[in-house]
């Protein structure tokens, strides 16, 4: 009965390890995406924002073609126009901006969510890491870290067929000192009438 106790608590804690150990592939996978996310992110607002100059950059070239000495600016109203702004030869057009934006909002919103799904992830096998090391620390009086669950799964495995062993040999042997019980009692049965000589 200890063992079989014993094997059903090793049983739960198993599945608790080999959950915990799920539960910290998936974190790390939803990390690796959030890295990912993030790296893109950063490429499409560098792509964004060096547009976004360019363009800016040109639109102060195209008024700048505009001006006529001693005309006022239409910007800052001066009538002296000692260094123009040029024209940009490689700068957006504007919908060439807007899809560089589009993309850029795009990748922030990847972003958001992949941190979102890894901080569930990470939360999840952070609960299920404590909800097992209770598990462990009131069955053996230890704790595990996270790189120990997979030598804890296969020290588990060993314990529990060595257990299963052990209750198979207890019932064999249970069966046999039932068998032998039986017998004994045939046997007190048949002494009043092997003394009285009736049976040899």
């Amino acid at each position: 009965a200890r063992r079989a106790e014993e094997k059903s608590r090793l049983d739960e804690l198993k599945r608790g390890a080999d959950s915990c150990i799920r539960l910290l592939t998936e974190a790390n996978k939803a990390r690796e995406v959030y890295r990912r996310a993030s790296a893109v992110a950063e490429e499409k607002e560098t792509l964004y924002r060096r547009a976004d100059k360019a363009f800016l950059d040109n639109q102060a070239g195209i008024l700048a073609e505009k001006l006529e000495e001693g005309a006022p600016c239409p910007v800052c109203g001066s009538i002296h126009h000692p260094q123009p702004a040029h024209r940009g030869l490689h700068a957006p057009s504007e919908a060439e901006l807007e899809i560089l934006r589009t993309a850029h909002e795009g990748a922030q919103d990847a972003l958001r969510q992949a941190a979102g799904r890894a901080a569930a992830a990470n939360a999840a096998a952070q609960q299920q890491a404590e909800s097992l090391n209770a598990g462990l620390q009131g069955q053996f009086g230890r704790t595990v870290e996270p790189d120990k669950l997979g030598e804890l799964c296969t020290w588990m495995d060993g314990r529990r067929q060595t257990l299963e062993r052990d209750i198979l040999t207890c019932r064999m042997e249970a069966a046999r000192m039932e068998q032998l019980m039986a017998h004994r009692a045939e046997l007190v049965k048949k002494i009043p009438l092997a003394e009285a000589g009736i049976i040899k």
